[in-house]
């Protein structure tokens, strides 16, 4: 069954680095215990689950050649990404690095949004500022539908 992230939470990051996912997106199966952590665009960490970055990164760039101009793009995926399992409490470490560039270094609470497939965490008040109208949301929607349709 295809994992969906829906919602939106604030959570705590306490000064191991550490925040808890929430329950219900928690990987049930021990096989993709563990998540895919690459930084996102807007000061945002974006996370993935095992099959979505298998199926999405990694079988991409496994056909890259070592000795391709794209060597680079596998150099910067192992130096910025982050491979992470939740402990029993739920909560995944996030590395120095993810921190910074997500600008929470000094933060004690973070946000965690769905993205349908993924999920992204970040500041509060960075989701605060880059939420939009209902009717902008809905003409997004509504051009991803007319998108796909032709």
């Amino acid at each position: 069954m295809e994992q969906v992230f829906f919602g939106e939470f604030e959570h705590s990051l306490d000064k191991q680095r550490r925040v808890a996912i929430p329950k219900e997106w928690r990987p049930q199966d021990s096989k993709d215990a563990c998540f895919y952590i690459l930084p996102g665009r807007g000061h945002s960490i974006q996370v993935m689950p095992h099959r979505l970055f298998m199926e999405e990164v990694f079988e991409k760039v496994k056909k890259l050649s070592y000795a391709s101009k794209k060597r680079n793009l596998l150099s910067q995926l192992g130096r910025y990404g982050q491979q992470v399992s939740c402990d029993k409490q739920g909560r995944i470490a996030l590395s120095t690095f993810l921190l910074e560039h997500a600008q929470l270094t000094n933060c004690t609470q973070v946000a965690i949004n769905g993205c349908i497939t993924t999920f992204e965490i970040r500041r509060p008040a960075e989701v605060t500022a880059s939420e939009e109208s209902i009717d902008a949301f809905l003409d997004q929607l509504e051009a991803l539908e007319d998108e796909v349709n032709t």
